[in-house]
């Protein structure tokens, strides 16, 4: 998990709180994607495909 945190880091898409990127919060098996954009938001989800995929992680697109 921390691999797909660090590239949504790294994308720069999502919210910023001062200098804190926020854009990303992660608790267990839980992930919160958080942009003002609808296309950065998309972008960011993906990033999440893209590095899940890499990770044998699967997302469940009927509960985004």
């Amino acid at each position: 998990m921390n691999s797909l945190t660090v590239g949504l880091r790294y994308s720069d898409f999502g919210c910023h709180l001062g200098d804190e990127y926020i854009g990303c919060i992660v608790y267990a098996d839980d992930i919160i994607l958080l942009s003002a954009s609808l296309v950065k938001l998309q972008n960011m989800l993906d990033i999440c495909c893209i590095q899940g995929a890499s990770l044998d992680i699967q997302f469940n697109a009927d509960k985004s």
